[in-house]
């Protein structure tokens, strides 16, 4: 900025605050009711009026709680408004004839009277979203402790209810809940919604927490009052942890199946983004991925550890994306000691999708090394590497790589036999451990998300009632 510039700013500056003085240098401001055909709008600076039947049924119940502010003129209409603009088309909304003015008294100039205008609407603060939800949810209260809780649906019960601060609010009464649901949320969780930019956000972090809490209820109940020792069993094969230090704590050459279905470091929230925009049950926000530049340590480590907790004669079991993982995921596998073949086995799902459907062809597969130690004989011999079997629907999803256990259960017992040991590092649905146990085999699954183990102890419990 030039010295120009900073002289006009401050040249601007100086005739604002010479305005305003003039304005408070001014004898008192007189106060009366006039009629509303003598008040002259003039040039208006506002263009949208709003919900003005909300505010004209506001004004109507509880009267006009600002005043118009008018000064006085020579002609018909002797009173030019100020401000209150859309209070005054409220009132005439409500065909009122009367309304109470702020007479600002002497001449004002045309810029005195756009200041005015100016501090009125520009300087003026509306509710944020939190403070709305919370200001409902107060007079909500306070209705209450005056008149007591309505228990009775019935319309001349007594008491107060959500229907009455509806009446109140001039809102729904679903709007109404649903705002004071949220405002006993964000103050029982307070720390959660800071980031959410408006209500929309906050309503959808809600829906989540509270099918969150209902999950986890509901999972607590099951293993509680289940009474089924089979149920707490297969819930603890789940170990909320990071695989290396639970792996860390067992002994070598235990496992004679050994599953992983590691993230893909593939951007799955990009991948998924549609899927998980339909009704969908799972979060994609809470899947933990892994970096590309930290995804070959992360592999090796685990394959090497993996090797190492398996038997003399195991199968491995190892998902990847083939792009652009194919040749490194062999390396990493034979680099950690295992023997595999690049003929990899294939899930056909029936139907694929392509984030550039004008371009590629849509991918209607999921592929998977399959690597041995040892000599290990297979349980099926002969099985062909092509398994078929539709995909989970995403309503139904808990997780977003979700697998049939259909599938799960065909890939077990192809590879290992009855009362074989399968150890799962990442167990996400946690559907490996239930393929397991239809395959009569034990499982040790470890995640180190906790977002979706009660989900998992609900389909345990499905599963053990046939649901599945």
């Amino acid at each position: 900025m030039n010295d120009a510039e900073m002289v006009d700013v401050e040249n601007q500056e100086q005739v604002e605050v010479d305005i305003e003085q003039s304005l408070k240098d001014r004898s008192e401001d007189v106060f009366e009711s006039v009629d509303i055909n003598l008040i002259d709008i003039g040039d208006r600076a506002r263009e949208d009026f709003g919900d003005l039947d909300g505010l004209a049924s506001s004004i109507k119940r509880i009267g006009l709680l600002q005043p118009l502010v008018v000064t006085r003129q020579e002609g018909e209409k002797p009173y030019l408004l100020l401000a209150g603009h859309r209070r005054l088309k409220a009132k005439i909304l409500n065909k009122d004839t009367r309304t109470q003015v702020r007479i600002v008294p002497g001449k004002l100039s045309e810029i005195e009277m756009m200041t005015v205008e100016l501090h009125e609407n520009f300087y003026r603060k509306d509710f944020e979203w939190i403070e709305l939800v919370k200001l409902q949810k107060k007079i909500h209260d306070l209705q209450q402790a005056i008149h007591g809780k309505k228990i009775s649906t019935l319309p001349d019960a007594s008491g107060w209810g959500v229907a009455e601060t509806a009446n109140l609010v001039n809102r729904s009464r679903e709007s109404v809940q649903k705002d004071i649901q949220l405002a006993n949320a964000v103050e029982q969780f307070p720390e959660l919604f800071d980031g959410c930019k408006n209500k929309s956000e906050a309503t959808k972090l809600m829906s989540k927490i509270q099918e969150t809490l209902l999950r986890e209820e509901l999972a607590k109940r099951v293993v509680e009052n289940t009474g089924s020792d089979r149920l707490r069993r297969i819930s603890n094969s789940y170990v909320i942890g990071n695989f290396f230090d639970v792996a860390a704590k067992m002994e070598d050459s235990i496992f004679n199946l050994i599953e992983i279905d590691p993230p893909y470091s593939i951007d799955l929230t990009k991948v998924k983004r549609q899927e998980s925009q339909a009704n969908t049950q799972y979060d994609l926000d809470k899947y933990d991925e892994i970096t590309p530049e930290n995804y070959p340590l992360f592999m090796q480590t685990m394959l090497k550890e993996s090797y190492r907790l398996a038997k003399d004669h195991a199968w491995m079991i190892v998902w990847f994306g083939p792009e652009p993982w194919f040749e490194d995921m062999f390396n990493w596998i034979t680099g950690a000691g295992w023997n595999t073949t690049r003929m990899v086995g294939i899930w056909t799902k029936g139907h694929g999708q392509s984030l550039n459907p004008n371009t590629r062809l849509a991918s209607s597969f999921e592929m998977f090394y399959y690597a041995w130690k040892g000599q290990p004989a297979l349980a099926k011999p002969g099985t062909a590497n092509d398994f078929r079997f539709p995909p989970v629907p995403p309503q139904h999803k808990y997780h977003p790589t979700q697998r049939p256990i259909e599938l799960m259960t065909s890939l077990y017992s192809t590879f290992a036999f009855e009362g074989s040991r399968v150890l799962i590092p990442c167990a996400g649905s946690g559907v490996g451990i239930l393929a397991a146990e239809s395959c009569k085999m034990s499982a040790v699954a470890t995640d180190i998300n906790p977002a979706y183990k009660e989900p998992f102890i609900l389909e345990v419990d499905n599963y053990l009632k046939g649901g599945i």
